[in-house]
């Protein structure tokens, strides 16, 4: 199954388009997700409850947070039955081994997300139903980095830009910054903002 998540740094809002009536948004990388049918809001679902940000205190192997039930699981279950088609089966249970950037089959000891994309390309996708291809930048390669931060998001770690191996277009991004796109793990992150080399000079960045 895999959810395709399109993030706008410049509102911070990413939307996944399932059919031309219904899509779904979130603002904080998936804390809180919002359903919308036909353009009207229809329900909002939380991973710790609706008073509840960024608890890691976990109960019952993580589906419950103080309390709360995570809400968008069994909304996942919901589009995947009515959505094959489009989005895939959901396999979660899956104990064969995840498959990394080089095709390797790799047992990782535990389970990782909501499963894997399918059972012949066994990539891990996240709570959210992103792969690791996509949160891990598998088709990017670091070409630079500074110490100096652009804006708070940077949280002191400065800035890195990577390239996409095929495309060769450019972006700049937190230098701590996890992943490329928020998750409800990291729902605020620098960037990644689509540039040219000039920026790198600009920031003050080193080539590597």
């Amino acid at each position: 199954m895999e959810l395709k998540w399109i993030y706008d740094p410049s509102t911070r809002i990413s939307k996944t388009v399932i059919t031309d009536s219904l899509y779904y948004t979130t603002d904080d990388g998936g804390q809180t997700i919002k359903k919308y049918m036909d353009g009207e809001l229809v329900n909002t679902f939380h991973k710790y409850g609706p008073d509840h940000k960024f608890m890691t205190t976990a109960l019952e192997g993580g589906m419950h947070m103080h309390g709360h039930m995570d809400e968008w699981i069994d909304e996942v279950e919901y589009i995947a039955q009515t959505y094959p088609d489009i989005v895939g089966p959901l396999i979660r249970d899956w104990e064969k081994g995840y498959k990394n950037k080089y095709g390797q089959i790799e047992d990782v000891g535990v389970h990782r997300g909501m499963g894997v994309l399918s059972a012949d390309n066994p990539v891990s996708i996240n709570r959210i139903c992103q792969p690791a291809s996509i949160q891990e930048m598998w088709d990017y390669e670091i070409i630079a980095t500074s110490p100096n931060d652009i804006d708070e998001d940077c949280r002191g770690l400065g800035v890195r830009w990577v390239k996409h191996k095929e495309t060769g277009q450019i972006y700049r991004m937190g230098g701590g910054n996890m992943v490329p796109y928020p998750c409800c793990a990291f729902p605020t992150i620098h960037g990644p903002w689509p540039v040219d080399e000039s920026d790198i000079t600009l920031h003050g960045g080193t080539f590597l």
